[in-house]
């Protein structure tokens, strides 16, 4: 009786196996669309001097927002970028949790990939320079990263500001110190 169920599991776990695999031959692999653009230069200065919230925090939640379409009929493909915010240098921003939207997603039947915006992880720690929602733009009424891949470091390594480009890199504290020097600077 025992090598009979023994039998009888190992024929049920090898039929879940192959249909498992036969389902998988089948699925189509999502397209990559990769759209670049010349991005012009946004030092951090700039940034720090023109956007209301310098956030830091966690990405909590990466949501697909459905294509959007344009008044010509052109489609943009954007995530929402769900983050725990940790601190805002500026001490303007006041809630817990902050939504920004950037370019970019997967639609079903591809990925889009639009290099001059930022990416981020589930998981990972993050300073963006966040720009007020502006319901004419191509983000409609919702906060975007200011500069865009400009304006994201990574922060997953301590101490470290990590950021798309890596020529920007710094530490924290650089980045801080930068951001309360301007802020000084503009309020002369």
């Amino acid at each position: 009786m025992k090598k009979q169920s023994s039998i009888i599991l190992s024929l049920v776990a090898v039929a879940v196996l192959s249909a498992g695999i036969f389902s998988t031959m089948g699925a189509e692999a999502k397209e990559t669309i990769v759209v670049s653009s010349a991005l012009p230069d946004y030092p951090v200065e700039f940034l720090a001097e023109n956007t209301p919230y310098a956030i830091k925090g966690k990405v909590i939640d990466l949501v697909e927002v459905p294509v959007q379409y344009d008044a010509v009929g052109i489609g943009n493909v954007f995530t929402d970028v769900v983050i725990d915010v940790t601190k805002d240098l500026n001490n303007k921003y006041t809630d817990d949790i902050i939504t920004i939207r950037v370019q970019g997603g997967e639609t079903d039947t591809a990925k889009y990939v639009y290099e001059s915006s930022p990416a981020f992880a589930l998981g990972e720690k993050v300073f963006i320079f966040v720009a007020d929602k502006e319901p004419e733009s191509i983000y409609g009424d919702n906060y975007y990263v200011a500069g865009l891949q400009h304006g994201k470091y990574n922060m997953d390594e301590p101490g470290n500001a990590k950021n798309k480009n890596s020529d920007r890199d710094m530490t924290v504290k650089e980045l801080e110190d930068i951001i309360k020097k301007t802020k000084l600077k503009s309020q002369q």
